[in-house]
């Protein structure tokens, strides 16, 4: 399969949607994927027709993590080449942490490994009801080092140490209640004519359309910034000029001046 169909990129009315398509190995991660999945998100970060990234998988799977065909023909290399591999994936999981726009991943199948990472560095994630969670890492031999701030930060370091250490699978309800997906779709039934997560889907995008699109892009990097900086002094110096650097911005005024004029903000769609 040609690098151009591994990864499909499609923009429509401001949405942009990435889907991985090697569903014939259930959308396994090899190092072509890794870097066209990175590359998309950098140009999708600063593309001004975008205002939000979904993330998808083709086929019954939504992704299988790592593809092992590829990591089995690594491991003999030196360990400078399996650095720069390993390299490439921590940049994949950062290009859609650090992308400026919101990213919402959409599982509605199985995520495995990476696949689970996937799914953690996205800013919202929804699930199909049918869809399960695994961390198969330890029973492989295998280090997750490189996706565990991700994991960290959606799933929490108690519950993370379990899942890792074990390598049990879990449903969307349990990753509702462990905070790793933000909605789950019930299954469809015969009687419904739509998909549910294909509604919950527009939905969401509904709701982020809703919002400033630099003003969420700002409040997405303070999140960061907040979490890996220590509670003192200079992070309150810090947040209170970003503060105000926003309260005087253009998306500021307007937001202003449509609520006295009880109209839509511009950017409302």
């Amino acid at each position: 399969m040609s690098e151009e169909t591994v990864l499909k990129v499609a923009v429509e009315d401001e949405v942009a949607t990435v889907t991985l398509a090697r569903p014939e190995v259930r959308n396994a991660l090899n190092e072509t994927l890794i870097v066209l999945l990175t590359q998309a998100f950098q140009k999708l970060s600063v593309a001004s027709a975008v205002r939000v990234v979904i993330l998808k998988g083709e086929g019954p799977v939504f992704c299988a993590g790592a593809d092992l065909s590829w990591l089995g023909g690594i491991t003999s290399a030196v360990i400078e080449d399996r650095q720069r591999h390993a390299m490439q994936f921590a940049q994949m999981f950062d290009a859609i942490d650090r992308c400026a726009k919101p990213v919402l991943a959409v599982v509605h199948g199985a995520a495995n490994g990476a696949g689970v990472g996937l799914a953690a560095a996205a800013h919202i994630a929804i699930a199909a009801e049918q869809a399960s969670f695994t961390l198969p890492e330890a029973r492989r031999g295998l280090s997750s080092s490189v996706m565990i701030p991700y994991l960290t930060s959606a799933l929490g370091a108690r519950c993370l140490r379990r899942y890792l250490v074990t390598g049990e699978s879990f449903g969307a309800r349990q990753a509702l209640v462990f905070g790793l997906v933000h909605g789950v779709a019930a299954a469809k039934t015969g009687d419904q004519t739509d998909d549910p997560l294909a509604v919950m889907e527009q939905s969401m995008i509904a709701a982020i359309l809703k919002g400033a699109p630099a003003t969420i892009a700002n409040a997405m990097d303070t999140i960061r910034v907040c979490e890996n900086t220590p509670d003192d002094p200079d992070r309150m110096r810090w947040a209170s000029l970003r503060f105000a650097e926003v309260l005087g911005s253009p998306e500021a005024l307007e937001g202003i001046a449509s609520f006295e004029q009880k109209r839509q903000p511009k950017w409302t769609r």
